[in-house]
């Protein structure tokens, strides 16, 4: 499971090169070359930027400072895979950060690669496309054209998820690191939202049905979870809990379609599909290990996120604690 000297060196290339193409924010603003839609997408994600730090107590230091355009809608191909019998993911080991279950890719090329290598050796894989990630306060990462697409709460939710990476992160431990940065980011969005656009605003309201459409979706992949964890722990032989799995994901999208997408509040949910094999859906628990301990922790410190986000800092060091937040 060990990486390579010559990807690590491939992708240090990668990296300096989006660095060294970063513009100064303020330089893209006062582009007449920007359009008015992208000049209101940087001014927000530079508001959702000084709300992290002012108010929900993230370390920004010179993160999202520059700008970097790119041509094409991805900053990096990202694999994942898993055994055909588990959902437990397959594993990367780096420096600094440990060990990771997923890698990287800049070129699609090279990415499909390293799926079609694992895949011949009977992993399931897959291949996402990812808009930006963190440099963890490194390297002061820019924005990215990439996280900019898409509805402007979800802007915002990926500038303090990243900025939440760079405040608190434990090497070899993704499932801790993602769930807690994808609460950090869902609830940072939703108090940024609210205090900008006010309770009562139909741009507040349309966010939170999309936020409820989210939880729908959830819900669904959680009982898929449910179900293939009940399968593989089970005693059949790994070839019949195979074709056994395949049914289930067929009967939970079927279900999906028919009960949930239905009773979508907005468009978010009109083409959307569930995970569709395991190296996907063993990506769901990383990021979404366990919602409610995080919300239980916040409520622990009445709502003060400063306060929630040091008592991350400071137990993120304890196994056990990191352990519990992760469990279900």
């Amino acid at each position: 499971m060990g990486g390579c000297h010559g990807y690590l060196l491939e992708q240090a290339d990668g990296q300096a090169r989006v660095l060294l193409s970063a513009r100064p924010v303020e330089n893209v603003l006062a582009d007449p070359a920007t359009s008015a839609d992208m000049r209101r997408r940087l001014r927000v994600a530079r508001e959702a930027r000084a709300y992290a730090r002012d108010v929900l107590g993230l370390t920004v230091g010179q993160q999202y400072q520059r700008v970097v355009m790119l041509d094409r809608d991805a900053l990096v191909y990202v694999v994942m895979a898993a055994p055909r019998t588990s959902l437990t993911p397959y594993t990367w080991k780096y420096p600094v950060v440990g060990e990771l279950p997923y890698r990287g890719y800049f070129r699609r090329g090279d990415a499909d690669a390293e799926a079609a290598r694992l895949a011949r050796e009977g992993y399931e894989t897959a291949v996402r496309k990812v808009s930006t990630f963190s440099l963890l306060g490194y390297l002061p990462d820019p924005l990215v054209s990439s996280m900019l697409d898409g509805p402007m709460e979800s802007v915002v939710e990926t500038v303090i998820h990243e900025l939440c990476h760079a405040t608190v992160f434990v090497p070899s431990d993704a499932a801790f690191n993602e769930s807690l940065c994808s609460f950090v980011g869902e609830e940072g969005r939703r108090r940024f939202l609210r205090t900008r656009m006010g309770p009562h605003s139909a741009a507040y309201a349309l966010a939170e049905a999309r936020a409820r459409d989210g939880e729908r979706y959830r819900e669904s992949v959680d009982a898929l979870v449910k179900d293939l964890r009940a399968l593989f722990q089970g005693p059949l032989p790994d070839e019949e809990k195979a074709w056994r799995k395949d049914a289930l994901y067929v009967a939970h999208q079927q279900r999906f379609e028919r009960t949930v997408v239905p009773r979508r509040e907005t468009r978010l949910l009109a083409k959307a599909r569930l995970p569709g094999n395991n190296a996907e859906l063993s990506q769901w628990g990383v990021y979404h290990a366990d919602e409610a301990f995080f919300a239980r922790e916040l409520r622990a410190v009445q709502g003060d996120f400063p306060r929630f986000m040091r008592r991350m800092a400071a137990r993120s060091g304890d196994a056990e604690f990191r352990a519990h937040a992760v469990s279900r």
